[in-house]
């Protein structure tokens, strides 16, 4: 199985030609970019294994004398040394659509009311708020209902249903149905014009996890 070098912070160690770069998980998908495989470099660059003693698997980027480094808001760099930018993850390329599809947009927790969270990939970990789990144990099921159940080591299993969830398109539906019936008269007016109802109805739409709006 083809696996790729997953920074810190959630990026793609990835290629174009000889050009090497940051990537993000569309743009490897999409095959815009190739993620830098684990062998086979033509003798640019070479693998180490990090210590395992913290428990996990890591790997840093040598070429010669200097480390390849992934510190956030700068893309790629060189270190002298291994710090924390100057370690990467092995994570099956497989893996990467799902991953992404999760920290694409916003989620709603179950058993939360209203609560609402986008997962991030931070510290080789996905975290949902609080909740966080390796990336290498992460276990993804989805379910008919377009729910996700997230499970890994060490972690409570998670469940986040597709936002908006099945109670806020109630109430979108409400919103939509006060649209649809147009301009009303001056003292039937929930707005002071339509166009201001309609303006706000239409921040609604595009952001559905706001619950304030509604």
């Amino acid at each position: 199985m083809t696996s790729c070098l997953l920074s810190f912070h959630g990026s793609i160690v990835a290629r174009r030609g000889f050009s090497l770069s940051l990537a993000s998980l569309p743009d490897v998908i999409a095959g815009v970019v190739d993620p830098v495989p684990l062998t086979g470099n033509g003798g640019l660059m070479e693998l180490l294994p990090i210590d395992p003693s913290g428990g996990r698997l890591l790997y840093a980027v040598r070429a010669g004398n200097v480390f390849l480094t992934a510190a956030p808001e700068r893309g790629c760099g060189t270190a002298s040394q291994i710090q924390g930018w100057e370690q990467f993850l092995a994570l099956p390329v497989a893996r990467l659509p799902e991953l992404q599809r999760l920290v694409s947009r916003p989620w709603h927790v179950a058993a939360e009311p209203f609560s609402v969270l986008r997962p991030a990939i931070q510290d080789f970990q996905l975290r949902v708020g609080d909740w966080a789990v390796a990336l290498e144990t992460l276990n993804v099921q989805a379910q008919e209902d377009g729910s996700v159940l997230l499970a890994g080591k060490n972690a409570s299993p998670l469940r986040l249903e597709p936002c908006p969830s099945s109670a806020v398109l109630v109430l979108l539906e409400d919103v939509r149905n006060v649209v649809r019936r147009g301009d009303q008269a001056p003292w039937a007016r929930i707005r002071d014009s339509f166009a201001s109802l309609q303006s706000e109805a239409f921040k609604v739409a595009l952001y559905p996890e706001v619950l304030s709006r509604l």
